[in-house]
């Protein structure tokens, strides 16, 4: 059909009924709209007086010899630019690879050097007889530094007292 379109622009349903093996002229009607018209493959307009289908633009499958040289150039810049475009991906996987690999170096040092403190600290506590409980040069515990930060001397009550409750609800 897309042939006799090309020669032709105005279309009697005669022609296409025979052409399509459509019986019906609402049947080819349907067909030229839905099929035709709502898609995009034709432009144009039905004439129902005159039963004739008027075509005013056509896609077409068939390249014409004299546009070869066109869509030669077309493929190749596409071509060119699907390889460029290949070339940032590959460069962009490769660069996230190495973030990767980067980050898990990172996080095995930062392991590592806790793993390393640790030791110290245990072997600290150990060599100072102090394994239970840290205490400052004043002898308070080291956690009562977070009391003093908040406004309580070291004698307030950790956090029930931060609250403005007592340590203990006896009645």
């Amino acid at each position: 059909m897309s042939s006799v379109l090309l020669v032709l622009q105005v279309l009697p349903y005669d022609l296409l009924q025979q052409q399509l093996a459509i019986s019906t002229v609402r049947d080819l009607e349907d067909f030229i709209i839905t099929d035709c018209f709502y898609t995009g493959l034709v432009v144009g307009k039905l004439d129902q007086r005159q039963s004739c289908l008027q075509v005013h633009d056509v896609v077409s499958r068939d390249v014409r010899p004299t546009d070869t040289k066109e869509l030669a150039e077309a493929v190749g810049n596409w071509l060119a630019t699907a390889q460029v475009v290949l070339q940032t991906l590959e460069g962009e996987a490769a660069a996230a690879s190495a973030a990767a690999a980067a980050a898990a170096s990172r996080r095995k040092e930062v392991e590592n050097k806790q793993e390393e403190l640790k030791k110290n600290l245990k072997n600290e506590l150990e060599r100072t007889g102090d394994a239970g409980m840290m205490l400052d040069e004043a002898g308070y515990d080291v956690m009562d530094d977070d009391r003093l930060l908040m406004g309580a001397g070291p004698s307030a009550p950790g956090p029930a007292g931060l609250m403005g409750r007592t340590k203990s609800r006896r009645r």
